[in-house]
């Protein structure tokens, strides 16, 4: 008796198509990062997600272009921009907090708040100018 050869069955081609069908459609489905909530284009757990975030609810940032739901995380940023955050930081951030410490800050008349290393203190202010000319110095003598 002899044995014919096996012949191995192919599959019709569409069923590739399918199997392809079934892998986009379950990345366009979900099978992708989903994105943060204020950003279409910063992906959830991206090292970068939570400092966006951060961002847009402090007004620091507000899309790219202004306004709208993506952040262009690997576009450069210009030297408009970057002044721009930097405002913005100052104004949202830097001034409330200063504005908030200084306030639990009570100097005596003609003093002034200063900050010494990591303390804030009262002081008087002193601006000499030499006789000759020159820069002025100014210094502040911690309150008595």
């Amino acid at each position: 008796m002899t044995s014919q050869p096996t012949r191995a069955r192919r599959r019709p081609r569409r069923s590739r198509s399918f199997a392809a069908g079934l892998i986009i459609g379950s990345l366009v489905a979900g099978g992708v990062a989903a994105a943060s909530v204020s950003f279409d284009d910063v992906p959830t757990g991206k090292f970068y997600e939570a400092p966006a975030e951060w961002a847009k609810a402090n007004g620091i940032t507000t899309g790219s272009p202004a306004g709208s739901r993506t952040f262009k995380p690997e576009d450069p940023v210009t030297r408009g921009e970057s002044v721009t955050f930097l405002k913005r930081y100052d104004d949202a951030i830097v001034q409330p907090a200063l504005a908030d410490t200084l306030a639990t800050l009570t100097c005596a008349n003609g003093q002034i708040a200063y900050l010494s290393g990591s303390t804030w203190s009262c002081g008087v202010l002193t601006v000499s100018t030499p006789s000759g000319g020159g820069s002025p110095t100014i210094t502040i003598q911690p309150a008595p």
